[in-house]
């Protein structure tokens, strides 16, 4: 029974479903000890190995959301250093735009009473 004592109350719920027991939401620890014990098919051994099992997985479940939030936190926190130095440059106007090309300033103009249609388009088409 020591193995019980200091055993979080969500892991004995856990336990009490696994072992098909009827419990209530309003079962303080004490009386979930209790009713584990006084079970008719009470072992103690498979208790103990199955309460420890429930632990290791409670805690592993913890450690990967941790690990899963921590991650993110690293993400968003890379992707704000990378977005960094163009803020910086831009409120400092060093002008780190990309280059605009104006398309209708790359082409001659095509003036329909004067030039030939074909090389216009062989222009256009290089």
């Amino acid at each position: 029974m020591s193995y019980l004592a200091g055993v979080k109350k969500e892991d004995l719920r856990s336990l009490c479903e696994d072992l098909e027991l009827t419990i209530t939401s309003k079962m303080s620890v004490l009386n979930l000890k209790n009713l584990i014990i006084n079970d008719t098919k009470y072992d103690k051994e498979f208790t103990r190995e199955h309460l420890k099992g429930i632990i290791q997985h409670r805690k592993s479940d913890y450690e990967q959301k941790l690990r899963e939030i921590e991650s993110e936190i690293a993400f968003k926190l890379e992707k704000l250093r990378l977005s960094q130095p163009q803020q910086s440059a831009i409120t400092h106007g060093l002008g780190v735009e990309k280059p605009t090309l104006d398309v209708q300033k790359l082409f001659p103009k095509f003036k329909a009473q004067d030039d030939d249609i074909g090389l216009f388009l062989t222009l256009f088409e290089r």
